[in-house]
Formats: structure tokens, C-alpha cells, sequence
């Protein structure tokens, strides 16, 4: 198993263990900051070439992107296969 790969289920298995504690404890600080840092690291793997972009977005731009608009398929076909895979576990 490639180092990517190891990388991303670690990841996975991480956002997934932090969500279940926010779930029953929305105060644990420690799982948010961690749930936050994998998705800071998740989305960096992902827009590897601009990764100061990922830092600057705010949250109010993401909750603005349209996933059903034909743009998002456009960039969907630009990733390998990698890519792809990562954002199908996110």
C-alpha cells in the first residue's frame, strides 16, 4: 500500500473518530480542532499546487459552492485517479 493511500485512511478513520465524539459531546474541543485539522490536511491533498488558497476560504464561500452545477463535474474530470479517490472518502 503506496504512503497516499496510508495517509488517506488514516485521515478517514480520524474525521470519522472526531465526528462520533462531536456527536456526543459538541464541547470537546479537542475533536473539533482535530475534525478541522484533517479536513484543513484532506483539502490541501486535494488542491495540492495552492495550498494557501484552501487557508484563506471562508466559510461562507464554501457553503455557497452549487455541487449539482456543471462546473463541479468539469473539475471532477481534471483529477487522477487519486484525487478522485480521496474525494470520494471525504
Amino acid at each position: 500500500m503506496n504512503d497516499l493511500k496510508k495517509l488517506n485512511i488514516f485521515l478517514q478513520k480520524t474525521s470519522e473518530e472526531s465526528f462520533n465524539k462531536l456527536k456526543t459531546n459538541e464541547n470537546d474541543s479537542f475533536a473539533y480542532n482535530t475534525l478541522k485539522e484533517v479536513l484543513y490536511t484532506q483539502l490541501i491533498l486535494l488542491n495540492r499546487r495552492r495550498p494557501a488558497e484552501v487557508a484563506q476560504l471562508k466559510v461562507q464561500t464554501f457553503k455557497s459552492i452549487d455541487l449539482e452545477n456543471e462546473h463541479t463535474n468539469e473539475f471532477e474530470n481534471c483529477l487522477t485517479e487519486t484525487e478522485k479517490n480521496i474525494t470520494q472518502h471525504v
